[in-house]
């Protein structure tokens, strides 16, 4: 058994990621995965993981917005009550975080062997936009020690330009993150093709050559790209961009930087310009960023 009093919990879109530490501690161990289908028995779930040590504290992270001290799933039928949680396991402290609140708090415990440089700038303020296409497209902004989690993914905000510049005419794309994320690149490539196809693999189509992948990863560049200016301008981060998840990761290594940059500038003003030039943009390649950031919160509280 461990000998751990701290429980950090990441509940994702696709998959449960759990850890054990202790309260004060900067990392920790055990960390491992469970299906996403455990949910259906969640408190088994919580009686088989709290078995593993003496745990007095837990921190969930949740894919969906947080009201009070509860979260309802965007793309599950799954609702966590922080405090019930709390009462009925008889927990000392229970704290819950929007993913992107907690992957926000994670970005602060970060060094620059951390991150892989996607775009050169030159920082104004300490406001940065924390954002990661996944299964949906999540965002968070970083303001000094505070971390505000949004979502943004699930607004319809520059959707119609984005649709009529791409030439999008599916009723399929309803809110940003139907064109920005994982699911978004696989919905263009269907309706491009009729094949139902994973992001991943389009990826790698494009890699090799593929003329319809490589026009849906180009499709994808622009509304990124785009909606990266309209954000970075609505929150003025000063301090940067900063991108997180394995999409993101694999966006790096294929993107066409020109277009990007093209895109990134384009159809503003030469005084945004000129502010949007100053906006770097990195590339987070730290795993585990749910669970760092959650031990980063209660440590900080």
């Amino acid at each position: 058994m461990l000998d751990k009093n701290l429980l950090l919990v990441d509940i994702g879109g696709t998959n449960i990621r759990y850890a054990y530490s202790n309260i004060g501690d900067s990392g920790f161990v055990s960390e491992n995965k469970a299906e996403l289908d455990s949910l259906n028995d969640f408190d088994n779930l919580m009686s088989v993981l709290l078995a593993e040590s003496d745990v007095k504290h837990i921190v969930f992270s949740v894919a969906g917005p947080k009201v009070n001290n509860s979260i309802k799933m965007t793309n599950r039928n799954f609702e966590i009550d922080a405090d019930e949680i709390r009462k009925k396991f008889n927990l000392e402290s229970c704290y819950l975080l929007n993913d992107w609140e907690s992957i926000g708090y994670s970005i602060r415990t970060f060094s620059e062997n951390d991150f892989d440089n996607f775009k050169d700038g030159e920082p104004f303020n300490d406001t940065f936009l924390v954002i990661g296409p996944g299964t949906g497209l999540g965002a968070s902004v970083i303001s000094g020690n505070n971390v505000i989690a949004t979502e943004i993914g699930n607004t319809n905000l520059g959707l119609s330009a984005l649709k009529s510049l791409l030439e999008i005419n599916s009723d399929e794309f309803n809110v940003l993150e139907d064109v920005i994320s994982g699911t978004g690149i696989s919905r263009m490539f269907e309706t491009k093709t009729g094949n139902k196809v994973k992001s991943e693999e389009i990826f790698s189509l494009s890699l090799n050559g593929d003329d319809d992948a490589k026009e849906v990863i180009d499709m994808f560049t622009i509304a990124f790209a785009r909606t990266l200016s309209d954000l970075s301008l609505a929150f003025s981060s000063g301090g940067g961009i900063i991108l997180a998840g394995s999409l993101s990761r694999s966006f790096l290594t294929i993107a066409n930087k020109d277009l990007f940059n093209k895109h990134f500038l384009d159809g503003k003003s030469d005084i945004h310009k000129e502010i949007l030039n100053k906006v770097g943009i990195k590339v987070a390649n730290r795993g585990y960023t749910c669970l760092f950031g959650s031990l980063n919160y209660i440590n900080s509280i």
